[in-house]
C-alpha cells in the first residue's frame, strides 16, 4: 500500500541556493577546461593530453529514528569537485595501472557562480597536474626494467563527443510526515527485548552529476532516489552478533513502500531477531542448498560480477579467473547474464544502478556478458583490454578517484525454469542422494566480499542471516545461525542445477577500487548441488546485565 500525503500546507521544498548570474554549472565547467587544457596541454614537458572534470551536487533530507524518538533531521546540500588529468600517450599515461587511485573530492560553493567555481578549478589543476606528473615519470622508469606485462593493452581510448543536460530538478520532501512514520516504525522494536539496537531511516536525495572534458563533452544528469532502511540487531548469549537490514528505494516519494509495509517488515524483523537468538548453531557443512532470489544475486554480484570487470582483465596482480574463457561456458546453458545499467527497474522494484551514462562521459548501454552459459564479454570503461577495444559506458567511481570498469545492473535470468516449490522437492531429493540428513535454504543476505587477487585465495564469504534447514524426513523447517557461505567461484558456478520462476532483487552500495558506487543485481531461486559453510566469526560481548526497561514497552 502506497501512502500519499496531501495537504501543501505540510509539503516542505529543499530548493536550490539562488542561482548568480552567469553561465551556471555546466557552462563554468566547459569555459575554464577549455582555459586550462589550452595552458596544460602547450606545456614543453609533460604536457597533458585529457582533462575532464566533473561536480557531484547533492541536495538531501535524512531523518531518522530509534525506539520511538528522532535520532537526526538533516537537510542539507554540498558540491563535490573532481577533475582527472593524463599525460603521456593514450598508450601510457600516469594513470598506468593505478586503478582508481585519486584523493578526496573537492568541497566547493553550492552557488551557481561561474567565479567561485573557476577559482576553486584553477587551484585543483595545479595539484593534480603536480601529482599527474610525478606519477607518470615513475610509471615511464617502471616500465623500462620491469618484465613484459601479459595484455600491452593502451591506457585510454577515445570516446564520442557527447552533449546532454537534464533540467535541474527540486527534492520535494513532506518531512513532517515522515518524521512522524518514523518515529511509529522505529516503535516497533520496542515490542522485542532481545533487540540491542535498530533504527528506521527515511532519505531522499537529487544528485546532479556535471562532466566536461576536453574531447567537448559536457553533460548534466540528474538521479533522484528516495529510500527507507530499517536495521536491527541483536546477540546471542555466546556473543554472536547477527544483523537484520531490509532496504527500499524509489526515485519519488510517491512510489516509495507505504507505512503498513515497512511497520510488517519490521515486526517481522524482531520475531526473526528473537528466533536467532535461540537458534542452534550449525557446524562446518557441505551439501545442497537453495538460495532465495535475493541472496543469489548477492552471491553472483560478489562470485561472478566482480570477475567481469574489464579492467582486471589486463591487471597483472589480479586472479584473472575468466580472462582466457572468452567464447567458452561458465555456467549451465540456462543460465544468462545481462548488465544493464539503462535498466531503471525489476518486478516492480527500482534499481540503484541505473544511468544514462558513466562518469567517463560515456553513454550506458546493455551489455550480454554470459549467453546461455557461455561467457560473451566483459564490462569495460575506457581502459581497454585485449580484444576490447572501447568502453561500453561501465566507468564509475566516487568522487576524487579514478574511474574503473564497474558493475551497475546485474540481471541474471534463467531459460529454464519451474516452480520454487517444486525446487524445494528437488532439494530434498539431492539431500537423499547425497545421504544428508537436511539441506539449506538461505532466505537473506548481510553482505558479502570477494578476493581477486592472485596473492589471496580466489574464494569469496557472503554472509547469510536467515538460514534454515530443510530436513529430509519431513521435520519442520529449523531456523538456524553462525553460518558463512563460502567457496571458490569455478566450483560453485558449475554446480547450479535448476532456478526458480520468481526474481529477487538486491539494491546496495558496492565497494572497490574506485570507492563506493550504488549497484543492484537481480537473480531467480538457485538451487545448487553442493555448497560449503563455515562457522561465523563470534564476537566476546556480553547481553546486557539488566533487562530490557518496562516503559520502554509502554
Amino acid at each position: 500500500m502506497k501512502r500519499l500525503y496531501a495537504g501543501l500546507a505540510w509539503l516542505v521544498l529543499l530548493a536550490a541556493p539562488a542561482r548568480a548570474e552567469g553561465p551556471g554549472v555546466l557552462g563554468a565547467l566547459r569555459g575554464e577546461v577549455d582555459r586550462l587544457f589550452a595552458r596544460f596541454s602547450a606545456l614543453p614537458e609533460h604536457p597533458v593530453y585529457y582533462l575532464s572534470t566533473g561536480v557531484f551536487d547533492t541536495r538531501y533530507v535524512r531523518i531518522s529514528a530509534a525506539w520511538g524518538g528522532v535520532l537526526e533531521h538533516k537537510r542539507d546540500a554540498d558540491r563535490v569537485l573532481d577533475l582527472e588529468m593524463r599525460i603521456g600517450t593514450p598508450a601510457l599515461d600516469n594513470t598506468h595501472h593505478a586503478w582508481g587511485e585519486g584523493g578526496p573530492g573537492l568541497p566547493v560553493t553550492v552557488d551557481d557562480d561561474a567565479g567561485a567555481l573557476a577559482a576553486d578549478l584553477w587551484i585543483e589543476a595545479e595539484r593534480r597536474y603536480r601529482d599527474a606528473a610525478e606519477k607518470y615519470v615513475k610509471v615511464v622508469a617502471d616500465r623500462a626494467v620491469k618484465v613484459k606485462e601479459e595484455d600491452p593493452s593502451p591506457d585510454f581510448c577515445p570516446a564520442p563527443r557527447v552533449s546532454f543536460s537534464e533540467a535541474p530538478a527540486a527534492l520535494v520532501v513532506d518531512e513532517d510526515a515522515r518524521e512522524a512514520e518514523v518515529r511509529r516504525v522505529s516503535a516497533v522494536f520496542r515490542r522485542f527485548p532481545e533487540v540491542l539496537e535498530s533504527s528506521c531511516t527515511f532519505s531522499a536525495q537529487v544528485q546532479t552529476r556535471y562532466f566536461v572534458n576536453s574531447e567537448g563533452s559536457a553533460i548534466a544528469q540528474v538521479r533522484p532516489l528516495h529510500e527507507i532502511r530499517l536495521l536491527a540487531s541483536s546477540r546471542a548469549d555466546d556473543g554472536m552478533e547477527f544483523t537484520l537490514y531490509r532496504h527500499w528505494v524509489a526515485r519519488d516519494t510517491a512510489s516509495l513502500v507505504g507505512e503498513a509495509e515497512v511497520t510488517a517488515e519490521a515486526e517481522s524483523i524482531g520475531r526473526t531477531l528473537t528466533e536467532l537468538k535461540a537458534a542452534p548453531l550449525v557446524d562446518p557443512f557441505i551439501g545442497p542448498a537453495l538460495l532465495s532470489g535475493r541472496a543469489a544475486a548477492v552471491l553472483f554480484h560478489e562470485v561472478l560480477g566482480h570477475r567481469l570487470e574489464g579492467h582486471r582483465q589486463k591487471d597483472d596482480n589480479a586472479d584473472q579467473t575468466f580472462t582466457k574463457k572468452l567464447g567458452s561456458r561458465i555456467l549451465p546453458e540456462f543460465i544468462s547474464i545481462v548488465s544493464d545499467p539503462t535498466r531503471d527497474t525489476m518486478a516492480g522494484t527500482t534499481l540503484m544502478g541505473s544511468y544514462r551514462y558513466d562518469d567517463e562521459g560515456v553513454e550506458a548501454r546493455p551489455v550480454s556478458l554470459v549467453d546461455r552459459g557461455v561467457l560473451k564479454s566483459w564490462m569495460m570503461c575506457r581502459s581497454p583490454v585485449r580484444g576490447f577495444p572501447a568502453s561500453n559506458g561501465h566507468g564509475r567511481k566516487q568522487a576524487g578517484t579514478g574511474a574503473v570498469a564497474r558493475q551497475a545492473n546485474l540481471l541474471v535470468e534463467a531459460s529454464r525454469t519451474m516452480p520454487v516449490a517444486r525446487l524445494r522437492a528437488e532439494l530434498i531429493r539431492l539431500c537423499k542422494a547425497a545421504k544428508k540428513p537436511y539441506g539449506l535454504y538461505f532466505e537473506d543476505i548481510e553482505g558479502g566480499f570477494t578476493f581477486t587477487g592472485r596473492t589471496t585465495p580466489n574464494a569469496f564469504n557472503v554472509m547469510p542471516v536467515v538460514v534454515r534447514r530443510i530436513f529430509t524426513n519431513g521435520r519442520p523447517d529449523e531456523l538456524v545461525r553462525g553460518v558463512d557461505l563460502i567457496g571458490t567461484p569455478l566450483t560453485t558456478l558449475a554446480r547450479i542445477v535448476a532456478a526458480g520462476d520468481d526474481t529477487g532483487v538486491f539494491n546496495g552500495y558496492c565497494g572497490a577500487e574506485s570507492g563506493y558506487v550504488p549497484v543492484s543485481a537481480t537473480c531467480p531461486t538457485l538451487l545448487i548441488a553442493e555448497m560449503e559453510i563455515q562457522r561465523k566469526q563470534k564476537g566476546e560481548e556480553r547481553n546486557p546485565l539488566l533487562p530490557q526497561p518496562a516503559w520502554l514497552r509502554r
